[in-house]
This record gives C-alpha cells, sequence and structure tokens, in this order.
C-alpha cells in the first residue's frame, strides 16, 4: 500500500501515521500503532488533543500534547480490553463499547452503564453520580 490522506489533517502509509509531515508514533516509549496499514479513526474520533482510532489489532487513545506553541507529541495507548467492533466516541473523555464506559482509554470502574450519558459540558453521569475530575483511584488501569 502506498500513502493514503485520511482527512485533511492525517495521513498514513503501511508504517506510520502522520500529522501533517510529522510521524505521530516515532518512538516505542510513546507508544506505537501496531498495524498502521489497517488503521482508521473512529467516526467522531478525531478532536483537539484526543484521538480514537484503530487498527486490526487495536483501539488506541491518541493525546496530543502541546509541548510549545510550536510542537506536539503523540501519546499512544492501547484501550484494553475494548470490544473493537463495538467502540463508539461519546466524546473527547469518553468512549464505550457493548460492555464497558472508557475514561481516556482506561475502564471507568463502577459506572452503571445503562444509565451512563454525557452531558453538555462534556462531563458524565450515571445514576450515582457525576464523573468529573476523575482520579486515578477511578480508573482501572493495567
Amino acid at each position: 500500500m502506498s500513502f493514503k490522506v485520511l482527512n485533511e489533517d492525517y495521513a498514513k502509509d503501511k508504517n506510520h501515521v502522520y500529522s501533517g509531515n510529522k510521524v505521530i508514533d516515532p518512538s516505542p516509549l510513546l507508544g506505537k500503532i501496531k498495524n498502521p496499514e489497517t488503521f482508521e479513526f473512529l467516526p467522531y474520533g478525531i478532536r483537539y488533543d484526543a484521538l480514537y482510532g484503530k487498527d486490526k489489532y487495536n483501539v488506541y487513545y491518541i493525546n496530543n500534547t502541546m509541548s510549545n506553541c510550536f510542537d506536539s507529541y503523540y501519546f499512544i495507548y492501547e484501550v484494553k480490553g475494548i470490544n473493537r467492533d463495538k467502540v463508539e466516541v461519546l466524546n473527547k473523555w469518553f468512549i464505550k463499547d457493548d460492555k464497558n464506559i472508557y475514561f481516556e482509554g482506561k475502564i471507568l470502574e463502577g459506572v452503571d452503564y445503562n444509565t451512563f450519558e454525557v452531558l453538555p459540558n462534556g462531563d458524565g453521569k450515571d445514576k450515582n453520580r457525576s464523573y468529573e475530575y476523575l482520579t486515578k483511584d477511578e480508573l482501572k488501569w493495567f
């Protein structure tokens, strides 16, 4: 496969995904997309500083962090345990599959799946509580 444009900001080839002319996964220390050739962004998965995509192996949460006004780094995280065929982007923080709600790519513990909703301000809530200012203790870390 040769170079393919994904949208106005991103493209891919068999080795990498690009933002403009910059490789978004240049170092395994920042995370890697396992199969760039099959990578695609999820519907509604392109947000200003958070991206969601998948390849034939994994779903990815990609955090675009600015280092200064000219440079940014992409941190790529595999979303562990997610059903890649049932994933849906809710907003830049929350995604879901057929069993779990995820916050920035990590399982949100204790959430009531059936009553969870995203509020107009971007926070989440279920019948028990609101989900804002989350701590790492509230997330399932692998």
